[in-house]
């Protein structure tokens, strides 16, 4: 069984909020992430045809008939071999795309969402409904208004139709490519703050395919070139931090 919202303060590695029983190799698919992969079984005419071709090579080389027939033996069992390892991934791969279709169908069923949690890396299973409570009353108390309007259009005409120089375009390319082809409105989610009491979200706005994203991020780009900014309270990631530290002397103090 899955943790509730009584226990999650002590939640593991992946943790779950919602009343839903699961099973164990349920939660064992949710721990594998999403299935990524499709695993090819070679056929009896891919064998065949390899069969030929290396018997094709074989015949032409100068090699002894003892060790021509090695290869032979070699080719064919590796090929045995791959096909019970395939044959046995197919299997696997099968029952768990069963236990993925029931997760959804689990979530479905019960009007459930999932979400990343704010911190450590944790997936959250949560009523749908309590979910965008959440959202909402974030929302709400920070003074958010809903417009009589959706200014997408005026925005998405504003930027195809801005004009830059010659020279801009010489230098930086086409401006059209800074132009999203099909552009939407940003988007605002929340990740759960599992470590706070009332569980209370971290709000999030994803600008990914918004009208000015590309130009958004070019813009940054450049003053970052120009500017030659370097921050000075933070890091890229854990191999600059590891990097920063590496010589770092701590001296003892003694009381």
């Amino acid at each position: 069984m899955i943790k509730t919202l009584d226990s999650v303060s002590n939640h593991e590695h992946r943790q779950i909020i919602e009343k839903t029983g699961y099973k164990v190799e349920t939660l064992r698919i949710w721990k594998t992430g999403i299935l990524k992969h499709s695993i090819s079984n070679p056929s009896n005419e891919q064998l065949e045809t390899f069969a030929m071709n290396v018997d094709a090579v074989l015949e032409k080389s100068n090699l002894h008939i003892d060790s021509k027939n090695e290869i032979r033996a070699n080719c064919t069992s590796h090929f045995l071999n791959e096909r019970r390892r395939t044959s046995k991934q197919g299997k696997e791969t099968k029952e768990n795309i069963k236990v993925v279709n029931n997760i959804k169908k689990k979530i479905r069923d019960n009007n459930l969402t999932v979400v990343k949690a704010d911190k450590g890396s944790c997936m959250v299973i949560l009523d749908r409904n309590l979910y965008i409570n959440k959202v909402e009353e974030f929302m709400n108390e920070n003074g958010f208004v809903k417009l009589d309007n959706n200014p997408t259009s005026r925005l998405i005409n504003k930027v195809k139709n801005f004009r830059v120089s010659k020279e801009f375009e010489d230098k930086f390319g086409k401006y059209k490519n800074l132009i999203p082809s099909n552009p939407k409105i940003p988007k605002l989610y929340g990740l759960p703050k599992l470590h706070m009491d009332n569980i209370p979200i971290r709000p999030i706005v994803s600008l990914i395919n918004t009208p000015v994203y590309k130009i958004s991020k070019f813009l940054s780009d450049k003053l970052k070139d120009l500017t030659e900014f370097k921050p000075t309270y933070s890091i890229k990631n854990s191999g600059q931090l590891a990097e920063s530290l590496k010589n770092l002397q701590i001296r003892r103090v003694l009381n």
